[in-house]
């Protein structure tokens, strides 16, 4: 057994330390160790072992992925070594090969025994044989020859997907995930690559499958939850998709009635305007205030308003509150300089008998415009009653009444005191006897304007009647009456369109979205392959190969579902990953604490042991192993309890005024004159001024010690390590702590602060518990401030931490 060579591998240095110790003891000399994954490949590519030790849990990969890997070039006896106790731990490893499984922690004596028993039945490595040929009937593998033929044809291959499927090869009738294959078939890291690896099996599908729609050689296992959530979606797409329509159909019906509304309200606009054109009379203030200013006490009448005027045969007033004339245009006699206010009533109550006013206010402070029209029934009124033989009762009318009663188209008769009309003239429409019910009627009467003269020795009177001028106001009625049936016709139009529309919507956007959500649901399922018809062909595609009509609306999404499939899967596995944290944390704790124990337990044994004498100097060594270790759990159990307190506000916090530049100083201080830490540069700048704030000193003395720690544990000697103080204004304090050292990556610098992130292990010199950059950020929060990070790997770090000032 002198001459067997070992390899330990294990990411803790003291126990290789007394495995190789107690290994010695028993004649072993040729002992090979490792602390992580990589370092064991490359050994058992370079030596031939008769006999490996392997720890699980190291820091780069885990023992359960390399196992296979060196499985495949010797098939030495390979010890699992672990804290992982479990039965199904203990399962995973005898299936993937090993011969024995030790846990942590372990009697090193007893390992050495077990060693020593597996050497004596094992004589020497033999060698694996290697298979040339992999028969699995219509196809076969010649790997001599690299030579892959399907049912007795030759078949080209791509490089790695020839290692594919070797390796599948290699290993029937197993289940592998994603991530494993990557790592198996291209030797890395498989986070994130789901997407290449699925991409290698469609294409040797193609190769080796009859049908790789319906593969019968490599099968994707799904998840049946998954399966059934889609078939929901399916059933109820058609109706999402109809009421969703639905809603924008209503939307742009609601537009479109608010535009409906707005013509109305500039159409009812543009015929007041209208209406003011045909009748200044009947002219809104907002009209006439555009058409009037006032400047020095004077009115000044556009050309508009001064046309209409005219046109009208009417004339314009402007006064002020006391009824002096700021203006007049197209008075019939001599402008007045002001209004008496017995004028000004008689215009404002209609009791001017010359003319008919109309008024307007116009500004805050208040002028008047007025615009007056001859009352021309008053004037024919007048002329009539002076020709009129009240005692024979004849209206005796002059040629000239006569023809302006024509011209007018107007009517005139003399009633008698009884009412009964005794002469009249064009009245051929009007009643021969006038009760008083009558007369009030008459007076009511739409599309006239009645005046009547009495006289007061006979009790008789003229009654004239003129029609109205209702050019504007029949046009109105005819206008508003077309535009009302007119909205009828538009609503019923309107919940047509809605119902054929939706009908249209639904068949011209919901089928091809259907066909989509199927090949989503294949792309889901690891099938990357078009839905096709019953003919074997794309349904998206003619028979002419270019995209069907309804589908290039979908244009965009259809060349983009390859990206939308592996942004599917990135997330499917993240939330494995998180699923899995908590169980890791607790396995990786675990691992933290039997580890160290294994190194005490297992010093203390061989301390015991009656077979073996140890010197002076190897008993010092031994107790110095113990003691730290036991420091170091003592640590980690201060750690856990920290970050329950913290995570539960159950850390009492005694802040105090405390000047900052005399407390980091004699931090910095304190690292300078340690001489473990003298192949380090430290550098603090103070703040230019005092500069106090609110802290813990012992708590914030702990995230200090815990970045400068970590930032000399991570980093190569001769390494730069700079602290700066200084403030924002004066409510914000910013402590910076810089090193020039190798940086870190992205993944890293994502995960610094998680709690369930191991950034190291046991044995490195000075490791904390890995919870302390977790602690510091909780600590820092605890303090009211913030804390981040900026590093580049072999650009150095950043830490910068701000506090308020209050």
């Amino acid at each position: 057994m002198q001459d067997s060579r070992l390899l330990l591998v294990d990411d803790e240095q003291a126990i290789l330390h007394m495995l190789c110790t107690i290994l010695q003891r028993e004649q072993f000399r040729n002992i090979d160790t490792a602390s992580t994954a990589a370092q064991a490949l490359e050994r058992c590519r370079s030596y031939t072992y008769d006999l490996i030790l392997l720890d699980v849990m190291l820091p780069d990969r885990s023992g359960f992925d390399i196992c296979p890997l060196i499985r495949e070039t010797t098939d030495a006896p390979i010890f699992f070594l672990t804290a992982r106790s479990t039965d199904l731990d203990k399962l995973s490893g005898f299936a993937l090969g090993a011969d024995d499984y030790i846990t942590k922690p372990f009697n090193p004596l007893e390992v050495a025994a077990r060693i020593k028993a597996h050497l004596r039945r094992h004589k020497g490595s033999q060698p694996v044989p290697v298979q040339t040929i992999y028969d699995f009937g219509r196809i076969k593998i010649n790997t001599s020859a690299g030579e892959v033929t399907v049912s007795g044809k030759r078949i080209d291959l791509p490089a790695q997907v020839y290692q594919l499927l070797l390796f599948l090869s290699k290993h029937p009738n197993q289940l592998f995930s994603k991530s494993q294959l990557y790592e198996h078939v291209w030797g890395e890291e498989g986070f994130g690559e789901d997407n290449t690896v699925m991409v290698h099996i469609r294409k040797l599908r193609e190769k080796i499958e009859s049908n790789p729609s319906s593969p019968c050689h490599i099968i994707t296992v799904r998840d049946l939850a998954i399966n059934l959530f889609r078939k929901a979606v399916f059933m109820n797409i058609h109706r999402r998709f109809i009421f969703q329509f639905f809603v924008q159909l209503i939307t742009v019906f609601v537009l479109f009635f608010i535009i409906l509304i707005s013509f109305w309200a500039f159409l009812g606009f543009s015929m007041m305007d209208f209406e003011s054109k045909q009748d200044l009379s009947k002219a809104e203030d907002y009209f006439v205030s555009d058409h009037v200013s006032f400047k020095d006490g004077k009115a000044f009448f556009k050309e508009e308003l001064k046309s209409l005027a005219k046109e009208q045969n009417g004339w314009l007033l402007a006064i002020n509150e006391t009824g002096d004339v700021l203006g007049t245009f197209n008075m019939p006699d001599k402008a007045p300089k002001k209004l008496k206010k017995s004028e000004i009533a008689a215009i404002t109550y209609g009791e001017s008998s010359e003319a008919h006013y109309t008024y307007w206010k116009i500004g805050t402070k208040p002028h008047f415009v007025l615009f007056g029209k001859a009352k021309a029934e008053t004037k024919l009124l007048n002329q009539i009653s002076r020709r009129v033989d009240w005692k024979q009762q004849k209206l005796n009318l002059s040629e000239n009444a006569e023809d302006e009663i024509s011209r007018r188209n107007a009517w005139v008769q003399l009633i008698a005191p009884e009412g009964n009309v005794v002469d009249e003239y064009g009245a051929k429409n009007q009643p021969n006897k006038y009760s008083v019910r009558k007369l009030f009627a008459e007076q009511d009467t739409e599309g006239s304007t009645p005046a009547v003269y009495f006289d007061q020795n006979t009790e008789s009177a003229i009654l004239l009647g003129i029609p109205a001028d209702n050019k504007a106001s029949t046009l109105e009625k005819s206008l508003f009456e077309s535009l009302n049936r007119s909205l009828i016709i538009i609503f019923v139009m309107a919940f047509l369109l809605l119902l054929g529309g939706t009908l249209w919507y639904a068949r011209k956007f919901g089928v091809p979205l259907l066909t989509l959500m199927k090949w989503i649901q294949n792309l889901g399922s690891g099938l990357y392959q078009e839905p096709a018809d019953v003919h074997g062909n794309p349904v998206t595609l003619s028979r002419k190969g270019k995209l069907k009509r309804k589908f290039r609306i979908y244009k965009e999404l259809i060349t983009t579902l390859t990206q939308l499939t592996e942004t599917l899967q990135q997330n499917e596995k993240q939330q494995r990953m998180m699923a899995n944290t908590r169980e890791e944390w607790i396995s990786g704790l675990s691992h933290d604490l039997k580890t160290p124990l294994s190194s005490i337990s297992g010093y203390a044994q061989m301390l015991a042991s009656n077979d073996y004498t140890w010197s002076e100097k190897e008993t010092k060594e031994f107790a110095l192993i113990m003691a730290e270790k036991s420091d170091y759990m003592m640590d980690l159990l201060e750690d856990l309890t920290l970050t329950y307190r913290l995570k539960n506000n159950a850390l009492p916090i005694a802040k105090m005024r405390t000047d900052l530049n005399e407390f980091i100083r004699r931090i910095i201080i304190h690292y300078i004159n340690d001489p473990v830490y003298q192949d380090r540069t430290f550098h603090f700048t103070p703040h230019p001024e005092s500069i106090t704030a609110s802290i813990d000193p012992k708590w914030f003395q702990r995230i200090l010690d815990n970045i400068i720690a970590n930032a000399i544990k991570y980093n190569p000697p001769g390494t730069a390590i700079s602290v700066s103080l200084s403030s924002i204004e004066e409510h914000l304090i910013v402590i910076n702590i810089k090193d020039d050292g190798i940086g870190m990556d992205s993944v890293t610098l994502g995960k610094l602060f998680s709690r369930y992130y191991r950034g190291t292990h046991t044995g490195e010199t000075g490791s904390g518990s890995g919870l302390g950059m977790a602690i510091t950020k909780q600590l820092v929060h605890l303090h009211g401030g913030t804390i981040n990070v900026q590093s580049e790997p072999q650009n150095g770090t950043l830490i910068r931490i701000m506090l308020p000032v209050n």
